[in-house]
């Protein structure tokens, strides 16, 4: 039919990321869908000609945009618990922000919706979609409502920390900390490292207790990043021209952050000269 896209996309439970990519491309072929599901006489067609349905439909297409964009910035490699803290306290703020811009009639941060409600529709919109961002803001607050990580402070950087007492540590581990932010030379390592987590890995052997008490936060962390590459790496693996059963060994090496010394393996193979 000439459009841009020649097939709808599909998720499954467990690949919710792709819910908002989804909701993208169904409003993007409304008209090509509804064609279809009138020409094989659909009950559904009728709600992609009625301008109310399409108006709530460009809405989840802005709400799930931004949603997978929030977790998408908390699906990478070395994501710890301050990233992510920063990330969903930030969105919180953000749902404020569209609550008050909501009720003064801009909705430049719902771009879709913007262009698709008509005049007559936006004081009923505005209900729908003050109800909802009022809801998931208290969703939100629900699931997330210890975000203080002030007391963990001394994980983040250890170096400008004065008054340990505050963090509910030991006299022994505010000993430690006064020692490893007293080495100049792990001062300067910190300052070159990017990132907290192999840092502390870096001193666990002079302050085990230290990196054990900040590994258990650092640590855990809520994401599919890991489930998410397994799965890609997986589309790409079995396809229809190579539909090996098991592929545990090629899974293993397509999702491992190691890089391979091809130089060391061909070494180690001998070349088969001519006859």
């Amino acid at each position: 039919m000439g459009s841009e896209y020649t097939s709808l996309l599909y998720y499954c439970e467990a690949r919710w990321l792709s819910r908002s990519k989804v909701l993208q491309r169904v409003f993007e072929l409304k008209e090509e869908i509804a064609i279809f599901l009138t020409d094989n006489n659909r009950d559904e067609a009728n709600l992609f000609y009625d301008t109310k349905f399409l108006v709530k439909l460009a809405y989840l297409v802005d709400i799930f945009q931004r949603l997978s964009t929030l977790n998408k910035s908390m699906q990478r490699p070395q994501i710890h618990a301050f990233v992510q803290k920063d990330k969903v306290t930030a969105f919180m703020r953000k749902l404020e922000l569209w609550i008050i811009s909501l009720k003064n009639n801009n909705f430049d941060m719902f771009p879709t919706f913007k262009i698709t409600c008509l005049e007559d529709e936006i004081e009923e919109s505005k209900v729908l979609i003050n109800k909802h961002l009022t809801s998931l803001r208290e969703q939100f607050s629900f699931y997330f409502k210890d975000l203080d990580m002030s007391k963990y402070e001394w994980i983040r950087n250890p170096f400008v920390i004065e008054k340990y007492a505050d963090f509910g540590l030991t006299t022994a581990e505010q000993e430690m900390i006064i020692d490893l932010s007293s080495d100049s030379t792990l001062k300067q390592m910190f300052q070159h490292e990017n990132n907290i987590v192999t840092f502390w890995l870096r001193v666990k052997d002079e302050f085990p207790t230290l990196t054990n008490k900040a590994l258990e936060i650092l640590l855990p962390f809520v994401t599919s990043y890991l489930c998410e590459t397994g799965f890609s790496a997986v589309a790409v693996l079995k396809t229809k021209y190579r539909s090996c059963l098991k592929i545990e060994k090629e899974l293993r090496t397509a999702i491992s952050s190691m890089i391979p010394r091809f130089d060391k393996i061909c070494a180690e193979k001998q070349a088969h000269p001519s006859h």
